[in-house]
Order: structure tokens, then C-alpha cells, then sequence
């Protein structure tokens, strides 16, 4: 079972749809953006959040997500993704990785409301791009 996406053309915007999945692809870094959203947290704290990972696991993906600069492309996404239905499929597949690593949990909730407020996006999308992909998926 797959999922379809129909893409017109492959611009600048879908080039950074691209690489913004590129940069959150790893088996624990979805979860780690999620505990970090909104605060800092030492790196004992991430342990204990993330009993599963191992500690060098989360050192190499930690270390990854501050090579790709993920702070800053955070705050660029609202500027550089400009067309509307870019914007809300970059909100689907988040919702898709959220869907898929065993539910959307509450950080994972806020992480996507806080990409649908960085793109100006009225918070029913978050909703919309989550039943999207459970309909995708069912």
C-alpha cells in the first residue's frame, strides 16, 4: 500500500518540501524535534523521553539535526514555501511521519500546529492534513 501524490511540476517549493523530509528522515528524529519543540532540554532529559534510543543513536541524530541547521530552516519554512498547496502537502506528509510512528501524540499535535501558524494556515488545516492521512492510509 502506498500513497499517491500527483506533483505538476517540480519547482524551488517542491524542492524544499524535498529536502525538508530529507532533514527530519531518521528513525528517532521526528520524536526528538517533537520533545525539544518549544523548549530546550538537556540531553538527559531526551534520554529519559526516549527510553528506546540509544544514546549513541541519539547523539548521531542529534548531531545531524544541528548540521542541517534545523532551527533555521524551522522559522524559514514560512518564507521559502510559498504556494498554498505546497504549504498544506508539506503539513501532510508531517502528519503522515507523525501518523506512522505509532499515532500523533500532543507534541507532535503542536509541532504541526505550530508549522500551520509559521505558514499563516488557519488551525482546521492541522485537522484536515491529519484526516487526509488517515484516509490515505486506511
Amino acid at each position: 500500500m502506498g500513497v499517491k501524490v500527483k506533483v505538476a511540476t517540480f519547482d524551488r517549493d517542491s524542492a524544499v518540501v524535498v529536502k525538508s523530509v530529507e532533514v527530519i528522515a531518521g528513525k528517532w528524529k521526528v520524536e526528538i524535534i517533537c520533545h525539544l519543540f518549544g523548549a530546550t532540554k538537556r540531553f538527559s532529559e531526551l534520554r529519559r523521553h526516549l527510553p528506546n534510543c540509544t544514546q549513541r543513536m541519539l547523539t548521531l541524530q542529534l548531531r545531524e539535526l544541528e548540521e542541517d541547521g534545523l532551527d533555521h530552516r524551522v522559522d524559514a519554512l514560512g518564507t521559502t514555501v510559498n504556494k498554498l498547496e505546497h504549504q498544506r502537502e508539506l503539513l501532510r506528509i508531517a502528519g503522515l511521519l507523525a501518523h506512522v510512528s505509532g499515532g500523533v501524540s500532543d507534541a507532535e499535535h503542536a509541532v504541526l500546529s505550530k508549522l500551520a501558524t509559521t505558514f499563516q494556515l488557519a488551525p482546521a488545516e492541522v485537522d484536515a492534513a491529519l484526516d487526509a492521512v488517515k484516509s490515505a492510509l486506511a
